[in-house]
């Protein structure tokens, strides 16, 4: 590996967490306990600047050179993924279907599939060798309950089960995402509804499904102008809301087909979309009276500035991506009363 060049490059082209500690732990000289550190940081623009750093600090790239190459706008090209080279189909449906509690030999088939290492110094017998073991523990900040050889060797053959499966969970998210792209991409434009449900083409088909149909094709064609996005100057804040959208339009694809499954097959309807409480909702709203709709039009926009407040303070994705399916319910719900309100006027 050419080591600065390749520091130079993951600064101009990528900037990613999961790359920058991929490039970090190729480097023989790499502090240990800093390789410790930067695995448990998320994906956040002061946290790859921290990754940045110690990069630059490891090929004697000036701390002014790096900040000049941070500021300039990403210039993208295709990077190196985990899994750089054409998989076997055993080998991608292994990555695909691990879960944490899988076999010790799945788990080592795997990160040497991955290219994942923790190699674990041979250390030296006797005490000369427990005086190692806790240097090598002191690198890596673990607490070691006990004080023999043997202590030591369990936390680290502990460390590096944890260190390998989350770096294989990383990489199943990976290939999970590059299918969903594929999956857009090339099967969207292929489907073709009417004829894989008859029923929709039949006046008495409820309006509920003919809805979902329509999301799923605005969703379709909103895809196909933003994916050029992954061939221009894009950042990778960019890319990265992208690929959000290409999950939630996978995501809502999945469940407007089991909608449309569920009614060819029993003639009635599922109702586990989300669109049916929207339309249960939009239902209530039509049957109040003015003044009562007035308020339910002013709850709703308390209700939205008080959500974009806790999106605001979120701290994980989980609670992120709930408020924020709150607010779109809840601005979808306010612009129907207030069409509503406005035709009783």
């Amino acid at each position: 590996m050419e080591t600065k060049g390749a520091v130079l490059s993951y600064l101009k082209h990528d900037r990613t967490i999961m790359q920058g500690r991929n490039l970090y732990n190729q480097f023989p000289t790499k502090s240990l306990a800093t390789q410790s550190y930067i695995s448990r940081l998320a994906n956040t623009a002061s946290n790859v600047k921290k990754v940045a750093y110690e990069l630059c600090k490891l090929v004697a790239i000036p701390e002014r050179q790096m900040n000049a190459l941070l500021n300039q706008p990403l210039s993208v090209k295709p990077v190196e993924k985990v899994i750089e080279n054409k998989p076997s189909v055993d080998l991608e449906k292994m990555v695909l279907e691990f879960v944490p509690n899988d076999s010790e030999e799945i788990i080592n088939e795997l990160a040497t599939y991955l290219n994942i290492e923790f190699p674990i110094p041979e250390f030296t017998k006797g005490l000369l060798g427990l005086s190692e073991r806790k240097n090598f523990a002191n690198e890596l900040g673990l607490d070691v309950q006990g004080n023999s050889n043997a202590d030591y060797d369990a936390v680290f053959e502990v460390y590096k089960h944890e260190l390998l499966t989350a770096r294989i969970v990383e990489a199943k998210e990976v290939l999970i995402e590059s299918k969903l792209q594929e999956l857009d991409v090339k099967t969207k434009e292929s489907i073709k509804l009417r004829d894989q449900f008859p029923f929709l083409k039949e006046s008495d088909c409820p309006r509920v499904l003919h809805l979902l149909v329509a999301d799923l094709i605005t969703a379709h064609e909103t895809f196909v102008t933003q994916q050029p996005l992954l061939h221009q100057q894009a950042t990778q804040e960019q890319l990265k809301q992208l690929v959000e959208e290409v999950k939630a339009s996978y995501i809502d694809k999945k469940e407007v087909f089991a909608e449309l499954e569920y009614y060819n097959e029993h003639k009635k309807l599922l109702g586990e979309h989300p669109l049916f409480e929207q339309l249960r909702q939009e239902e209530e709203i039509k049957n109040l009276s003015a003044v009562d709709l007035a308020k339910k039009n002013s709850n709703l926009q308390n209700n939205i500035n008080r959500n974009k407040k806790k999106l605001e303070s979120a701290e994980n994705d989980a609670d992120k991506e709930k408020y924020e399916e709150l607010i779109l319910l809840q601005t979808k719900l306010k612009e129907f009363g207030e069409k509503e309100l406005e035709t009783r006027k």
